[in-house]
Protein backbone atom coordinates (compact mmCIF):
# COMPACT_ATOMS: atom_id res chain seq x y z
CA UNK A 1 0.00 0.00 0.00
CA UNK A 2 1.65 3.23 -1.01
CA UNK A 3 2.53 6.03 1.06
CA UNK A 4 -0.29 8.86 1.38
CA UNK A 5 -0.28 11.82 -0.76
CA UNK A 6 -2.07 15.17 -0.04
CA UNK A 7 -5.06 13.65 -2.20
CA UNK A 8 -5.30 11.00 0.15
CA UNK A 9 -4.93 12.71 3.05
CA UNK A 10 -7.87 15.34 1.63
CA UNK A 11 -10.29 12.46 0.88
CA UNK A 12 -9.53 11.24 4.58
CA UNK A 13 -10.49 14.23 6.04
CA UNK A 14 -13.85 14.05 4.22
CA UNK A 15 -14.52 11.28 5.33
CA UNK A 16 -13.86 11.86 9.39
CA UNK A 17 -16.40 14.80 8.44
CA UNK A 18 -19.14 12.19 8.03
CA UNK A 19 -19.33 12.24 12.00
CA UNK A 20 -21.37 15.32 11.76
CA UNK A 21 -24.36 12.99 10.29
CA UNK A 22 -25.04 11.88 14.13
CA UNK A 23 -25.07 15.17 16.56
CA UNK A 24 -26.55 17.05 13.84
CA UNK A 25 -29.49 14.25 13.69
CA UNK A 26 -29.54 14.54 17.56
CA UNK A 27 -30.25 18.82 17.50
CA UNK A 28 -33.01 18.18 14.84
CA UNK A 29 -34.79 15.40 16.52
CA UNK A 30 -34.47 17.53 20.51
CA UNK A 31 -36.16 20.36 18.46
CA UNK A 32 -39.32 18.35 17.34
CA UNK A 33 -42.76 19.95 19.35
CA UNK A 34 -43.47 16.37 20.18
CA UNK A 35 -40.29 14.23 21.41
CA UNK A 36 -38.92 12.62 17.93
CA UNK A 37 -39.61 8.82 18.86
CA UNK A 38 -36.38 6.39 17.73
CA UNK A 39 -38.52 3.67 17.37
CA UNK A 40 -41.66 4.97 15.68
CA UNK A 41 -40.07 7.67 13.17
CA UNK A 42 -37.51 7.31 10.65
CA UNK A 43 -34.45 8.98 9.82
CA UNK A 44 -35.81 10.90 6.41
CA UNK A 45 -38.78 12.41 9.03
CA UNK A 46 -36.32 14.89 10.28
CA UNK A 47 -36.35 16.26 7.02
CA UNK A 48 -40.33 16.33 6.78
CA UNK A 49 -40.97 20.03 5.55
CA UNK A 50 -44.66 20.18 7.15
CA UNK A 51 -46.01 19.31 10.25
CA UNK A 52 -49.05 15.98 9.97
CA UNK A 53 -50.05 12.57 10.06
CA UNK A 54 -47.26 10.67 8.39
CA UNK A 55 -47.93 7.15 6.71
CA UNK A 56 -44.52 5.27 6.00
CA UNK A 57 -46.18 1.85 5.32
CA UNK A 58 -49.77 0.96 5.35
CA UNK A 59 -51.55 0.45 8.58
CA UNK A 60 -49.10 2.38 10.08
CA UNK A 61 -49.31 6.39 10.66
CA UNK A 62 -47.38 8.59 13.14
CA UNK A 63 -46.80 12.42 13.82
CA UNK A 64 -43.81 14.40 12.10
CA UNK A 65 -42.80 17.70 12.70
CA UNK A 66 -39.14 19.07 12.60
CA UNK A 67 -38.64 22.26 12.74
CA UNK A 68 -35.08 22.09 11.82
CA UNK A 69 -35.77 20.37 8.51
CA UNK A 70 -33.30 22.30 6.50
CA UNK A 71 -30.64 22.06 8.74
CA UNK A 72 -30.89 18.39 8.65
CA UNK A 73 -31.62 18.13 5.06
CA UNK A 74 -28.62 20.38 4.62
CA UNK A 75 -26.75 17.91 6.62
CA UNK A 76 -28.14 15.08 4.45
CA UNK A 77 -26.56 16.61 1.47
CA UNK A 78 -23.15 17.31 3.36
CA UNK A 79 -22.91 13.81 3.98
CA UNK A 80 -23.24 12.64 1.53
CA UNK A 81 -20.90 15.00 -0.52
CA UNK A 82 -18.18 13.96 1.59
CA UNK A 83 -18.84 10.39 1.95
CA UNK A 84 -18.44 10.81 -2.54
CA UNK A 85 -15.71 12.87 -1.72
CA UNK A 86 -13.57 10.49 0.64
CA UNK A 87 -14.01 7.53 -2.23
CA UNK A 88 -12.75 9.08 -5.18
CA UNK A 89 -9.91 10.80 -3.50
CA UNK A 90 -8.69 7.40 -1.37
CA UNK A 91 -9.18 5.00 -4.18
CA UNK A 92 -5.37 4.73 -4.49
CA UNK A 93 -4.58 4.10 -0.69
CA UNK A 94 -6.82 0.31 -0.79
CA UNK A 95 -6.00 -2.57 -2.93
CA UNK A 96 -6.17 -2.74 -6.67
CA UNK A 97 -8.75 -5.30 -7.03
CA UNK A 98 -12.15 -6.14 -7.87
CA UNK A 99 -13.59 -5.77 -4.64
CA UNK A 100 -11.93 -2.37 -3.87
CA UNK A 101 -14.06 -1.24 -7.12
CA UNK A 102 -17.12 -3.34 -5.44
CA UNK A 103 -17.11 -1.73 -2.36
CA UNK A 104 -16.26 2.04 -3.90
CA UNK A 105 -18.98 1.81 -5.95
CA UNK A 106 -21.37 1.26 -3.59
CA UNK A 107 -19.99 4.05 -1.02
CA UNK A 108 -20.32 6.68 -4.02
CA UNK A 109 -24.00 5.55 -4.68
CA UNK A 110 -24.65 5.82 -0.60
CA UNK A 111 -23.10 8.78 -1.33
CA UNK A 112 -25.00 9.86 -3.93
CA UNK A 113 -28.51 8.61 -2.34
CA UNK A 114 -27.53 10.86 0.55
CA UNK A 115 -27.94 14.13 -1.71
CA UNK A 116 -30.61 13.30 -3.20
CA UNK A 117 -32.76 12.22 0.04
CA UNK A 118 -31.44 15.90 1.12
CA UNK A 119 -32.58 17.91 -1.67
CA UNK A 120 -36.02 15.92 -2.40
CA UNK A 121 -37.84 15.75 1.23
CA UNK A 122 -39.97 12.67 1.36
CA UNK A 123 -43.18 14.80 2.14
CA UNK A 124 -42.53 16.95 -1.28
CA UNK A 125 -40.48 14.68 -3.85
CA UNK A 126 -41.44 10.79 -2.29
CA UNK A 127 -40.37 9.44 -5.50
CA UNK A 128 -36.89 11.35 -6.11
CA UNK A 129 -36.40 10.58 -2.02
CA UNK A 130 -37.12 7.05 -2.47
CA UNK A 131 -34.57 6.65 -4.72
CA UNK A 132 -32.07 8.50 -3.10
CA UNK A 133 -32.78 5.72 0.10
CA UNK A 134 -32.54 2.89 -2.46
CA UNK A 135 -29.30 3.81 -3.57
CA UNK A 136 -28.18 3.17 -0.30
CA UNK A 137 -28.51 -0.15 0.48
CA UNK A 138 -25.74 -1.52 -1.85
CA UNK A 139 -23.35 0.42 0.38
CA UNK A 140 -24.27 -2.12 2.83
CA UNK A 141 -21.82 -4.85 1.38
CA UNK A 142 -19.38 -2.28 0.90
CA UNK A 143 -17.76 -2.91 4.23
CA UNK A 144 -17.76 -6.33 4.07
CA UNK A 145 -16.07 -5.97 0.17
CA UNK A 146 -13.39 -3.76 1.24
CA UNK A 147 -12.63 -5.80 4.16
CA UNK A 148 -12.19 -8.90 2.01
CA UNK A 149 -10.19 -7.03 0.06
CA UNK A 150 -7.74 -6.38 3.14
CA UNK A 151 -7.41 -9.16 4.80
CA UNK A 152 -3.75 -9.90 3.95
CA UNK A 153 -2.91 -6.48 4.33
CA UNK A 154 -4.46 -4.80 7.10
CA UNK A 155 -6.24 -7.62 9.88
CA UNK A 156 -7.39 -5.67 11.90
CA UNK A 157 -9.30 -2.76 9.53
CA UNK A 158 -10.45 -5.84 8.03
CA UNK A 159 -12.03 -7.37 10.41
CA UNK A 160 -13.98 -4.57 11.48
CA UNK A 161 -14.83 -4.04 8.35
CA UNK A 162 -16.66 -7.22 8.42
CA UNK A 163 -18.25 -6.82 11.67
CA UNK A 164 -19.56 -3.65 10.53
CA UNK A 165 -20.62 -4.61 6.72
CA UNK A 166 -22.54 -8.20 8.70
CA UNK A 167 -24.52 -5.83 11.43
CA UNK A 168 -25.39 -3.29 7.83
CA UNK A 169 -26.59 -6.78 6.15
CA UNK A 170 -28.71 -8.20 8.78
CA UNK A 171 -29.83 -4.96 9.76
CA UNK A 172 -31.01 -4.44 5.90
CA UNK A 173 -33.04 -7.82 6.20
CA UNK A 174 -35.13 -6.91 9.01
CA UNK A 175 -35.68 -3.18 7.66
CA UNK A 176 -36.97 -4.29 4.83
CA UNK A 177 -38.85 -6.78 6.00
CA UNK A 178 -40.00 -4.79 8.64
CA UNK A 179 -39.79 -7.24 11.33
CA UNK A 180 -40.67 -6.18 13.97
CA UNK A 181 -42.39 -3.11 12.99
CA UNK A 182 -42.60 -1.45 16.37
CA UNK A 183 -39.08 -1.34 15.98
CA UNK A 184 -39.15 0.09 12.41
CA UNK A 185 -36.55 3.30 13.30
CA UNK A 186 -34.24 1.30 15.02
CA UNK A 187 -33.82 -1.17 12.08
CA UNK A 188 -33.44 1.78 9.30
CA UNK A 189 -30.74 2.81 12.07
CA UNK A 190 -28.90 -0.47 12.49
CA UNK A 191 -29.25 -0.64 8.40
CA UNK A 192 -27.92 2.55 7.17
CA UNK A 193 -25.64 4.01 10.74
CA UNK A 194 -22.79 1.41 10.35
CA UNK A 195 -21.91 2.51 7.51
CA UNK A 196 -21.31 6.44 8.30
CA UNK A 197 -19.59 4.91 11.54
CA UNK A 198 -17.25 2.62 9.13
CA UNK A 199 -16.60 5.98 6.38
CA UNK A 200 -15.39 8.06 10.05
CA UNK A 201 -13.05 5.45 11.32
CA UNK A 202 -11.43 4.71 7.63
CA UNK A 203 -10.66 8.23 7.56
CA UNK A 204 -9.19 8.31 11.16
CA UNK A 205 -7.35 5.48 9.77
CA UNK A 206 -5.66 6.65 7.01
CA UNK A 207 -4.91 9.89 8.23
CA UNK A 208 -3.09 8.49 12.21
CA UNK A 209 0.34 8.60 11.92
CA UNK A 210 3.01 5.66 11.46
CA UNK A 211 3.58 3.93 14.82
CA UNK A 212 7.34 3.08 15.47
CA UNK A 213 6.74 -0.64 14.81
CA UNK A 214 4.71 0.72 10.77
CA UNK A 215 8.11 2.89 10.13
CA UNK A 216 10.94 0.17 10.76
CA UNK A 217 8.17 -2.35 8.67
CA UNK A 218 8.28 0.91 5.89
CA UNK A 219 12.56 0.83 5.96
CA UNK A 220 12.75 -3.00 5.61
CA UNK A 221 10.28 -2.69 2.95
CA UNK A 222 12.51 -0.52 1.29
CA UNK A 223 10.42 2.31 1.78
CA UNK A 224 7.14 0.10 0.64
CA UNK A 225 4.75 1.14 3.04
CA UNK A 226 2.73 -2.13 4.42
CA UNK A 227 0.94 -1.46 6.95
CA UNK A 228 0.78 -3.83 9.70
CA UNK A 229 -2.78 -5.38 11.21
Amino acid sequence: MPALTNRTRLGAAAWTLTILYFPIQLVVALAWPEPYSLTANTISDLGVTSCGQSNPFPGREIFVCSPLHSLMNIGFVFVGVTTVVGAILTRRAWPRSRLTTAALIGVNLAGAGGVLVGLAPSDTALHLHSLGALLQLPAVMAPIFLGLALRHERRRLAAFSLVVGAVGTVGTVFFVLRLPALWFGILERLALEPFTLWTFALGVTLLRPPTATRVRSIEDTGGELRPLA
